[in-house]
């Protein structure tokens, strides 16, 4: 994982070098809090996973307005990020995620769709996933938690309320239809709420990224 104002991507691979399938994880922190679950789900089948993370980069052609603001430097690790990925014959499928809350300068779905279909033409399948919802609490979920054990409703959050209203993933989709759309929502709320704890494990690490477990 590289952090914001590196100019650089870093390759890493993980499980068996004779795997038949490889699967990439491509984004900014909210693709990388999907790594274990995807590196778990690879081990089990025999899969090989390379991932190209870096903090507040989504992997999109767009630009952040963090980034013309100068906090963060984005665009030489995506651009890197694709040559990688479109110079490699071994990858099958790419997985990416991206935080729905960042700003953009210009149209945030046509920047997504670009870059997704830049590796749909590669012959890459590119699988999308919907942002997952945050805590209803200010402060960290863990720590809302630990603070209300005997009543974790008042952790949760409504699901109207829970999902950040810039998640462009479906509209981008429709712009780059051959690119299919994860949505793990149903994994996070039930009826009209989205809890802090499932099946006693925290669902949050902090006040929005997934806790591994």
């Amino acid at each position: 994982m590289q952090e914001p104002q590196s100019t650089s991507i870093t390759e890493c691979e993980s499980g068996s070098p004779q795997a038949t399938f490889t699967v990439a994880l491509v984004g900014d922190s909210h693709a990388a809090h999907w790594y274990e679950a995807l590196h778990a789900h690879a081990a089990q089948r025999g899969w090989r996973v390379i991932t190209y993370l870096k903090n507040s980069c989504p992997y999109s052609a767009g630009e952040r307005t963090a980034e013309r603001q100068g906090s963060i430097s984005c665009r030489q690790a995506t651009e890197q990020t694709t040559k990688l990925l479109t110079s490699r014959t071994d990858i099958d499928a790419v997985v990416t995620a991206n935080w729905a809350g960042a700003e953009f300068v210009g149209d945030p779905a046509q920047g997504y769709a670009q870059l997704w279909g830049e590796l749909e033409d590669a012959g890459l399948d590119v699988f999308a996933v919907v942002d997952t919802p945050r805590p209803g609490t200010k402060q960290y979920a863990r720590d809302c938690v630990q603070q209300h054990q005997q009543d974790l409703s008042r952790c949760s959050v409504a699901r109207s309320k829970a999902f950040e209203r810039g998640d462009v993933t479906r509209e981008a989709a429709a712009r780059e239809p051959r690119v299919q759309v994860l949505d793990f929502s149903d994994q996070f709320c039930i009826a009209q709420r989205c809890p802090a704890v499932i099946g006693n494990v925290l669902v949050y690490r902090d006040k929005h990224h997934i806790s591994d477990t």
